[in-house]
């Protein structure tokens, strides 16, 4: 049973990282922004996506694969390209605040997401390295 009738939906977004339509900057005051994560429980692939639509409202994911490196590693974002909570609130109030998304997500997102795959490898690779000496110095 619907609590709220189809007009009161009109200004809501959902979002999602399986949406295909991307969230464009800036976000405008007179919508509510749903963070898919908080209706979803676990990262279940196209959870909010599909309560969206259920629900009759849009449907928009953070432009993540335009903007940050993904996949390597679960937080904060995992390889589907999902951000946890609180990255996304963080890069969210940003560009609220005027941040480009790359701004956003660069102040947000650890510096590893923005790594080539070279780059990440030998930074993996240092990680290793003084992990092997710290242990040989205990």
């Amino acid at each position: 049973r619907r609590l709220f009738t189809p007009p009161l939906f009109a200004g809501i977004v959902y979002l999602s990282p399986d949406a295909e339509e991307v969230l464009e900057a800036p976000l405008e005051a007179e919508k509510t922004y749903v963070i898919g994560g908080l209706v979803d429980g676990t990262v279940v692939k196209h959870a909010s996506l599909r309560r969206a639509a259920a629900l009759g409202v849009a449907a928009a994911r953070i432009p993540l694969a335009e903007h940050a490196a993904l996949g390597r590693s679960s937080q904060p974002v995992d390889r589907a390209g999902v951000l946890t909570l609180p990255a996304a609130v963080d890069v969210l109030l940003r560009v609220h605040a005027g941040a480009s998304w790359s701004q956003a997500m660069r102040a947000a997102l650890p510096p590893r997401f923005f790594l080539s795959a070279e780059e990440e490898a030998e930074a993996r690779a240092k990680r290793r390295r003084a992990k092997e000496q710290s242990r040989r110095t205990m």
